[in-house]
């Protein structure tokens, strides 16, 4: 806050004895003085409130206006943060706030998970051979983004055994997580069931319509 710092108890008018910056020391003051101050200026030990610039009346070097209550418009030392508060929980995704506060509390530092890298699949023929458009993917993919995570290009795979197979155990390979888009539920072309079977399904269809047919498994 620009303005004038003095002890609140003083009255006017004080007399202007200097000026401070943020990269000054606090000068001493005496009852009845002021000085100017900077946004971001350590206080003199004995002022206690500040008056905005805009608010104050200077004449011959006194300041005339006057009348505020301690604590007005100053930023004490250690009340952006208490002792053992939690700043943010584990597993938030961090943003600029958090990288200013870290530094505001003396932070250099913070323990962080890597990004997931995530690959997605598409399965379906009419899609593979530009039938239809791949709608889904992208949607994935933006999704991915916004959750933090890093998402591969999309792949597209016919309904063939064979290929739904070797693309997923393909991708896994590289990618921390696998989306696939259809093939999960019963139909004779869907195939990725019957991929994530052979590996440690974790489950199979969910409470949930539409969407009952989703599946998961841990491949390694």
């Amino acid at each position: 806050m620009d303005g004038y710092a003095a002890a609140a108890a003083d009255d006017p008018p004080l007399d202007v004895v200097g000026e401070v910056a943020p990269e000054d020391s606090p000068p001493e003051i005496d009852p009845g003085d002021a000085v100017r101050i900077a946004t971001g200026a350590p206080l003199p030990p004995r002022a206690d409130a500040v008056l905005k610039r805009e608010n104050a009346t200077v004449a011959d070097g006194r300041l005339t206006t006057w009348d505020l209550a301690a604590g007005t418009s100053v930023h004490r030392q250690g009340t952006t943060a208490e002792a053992d508060e939690r700043l943010f929980a584990a597993g938030e995704r961090l943003a600029p706030r958090h990288a200013a506060l870290c530094r505001d509390v003396g932070l250099d530092t913070v323990p962080v998970r890597e990004r997931f890298a995530v690959g997605i699949v598409a399965t379906g023929s009419e899609i593979h051979g530009g039938r239809q458009p791949d709608r889904d993917s992208e949607f994935l993919a933006n999704l991915v983004r916004r959750w933090g995570h890093d998402p591969a290009p999309p792949e597209t795979v016919p309904d063939d055994p064979a290929a739904v197979r070797e693309t997923i155990e393909g991708v896994v390979v590289d990618h921390d997580v696998v989306l696939t888009t259809g093939g999960t539920s019963v139909g004779a072309a869907d195939h990725v069931s019957s991929v994530l079977a052979d590996h440690d399904p974790v489950f199979a269809g969910v409470r949930l319509r539409p969407g009952r047919p989703v599946t998961a498994a841990v491949v390694d």
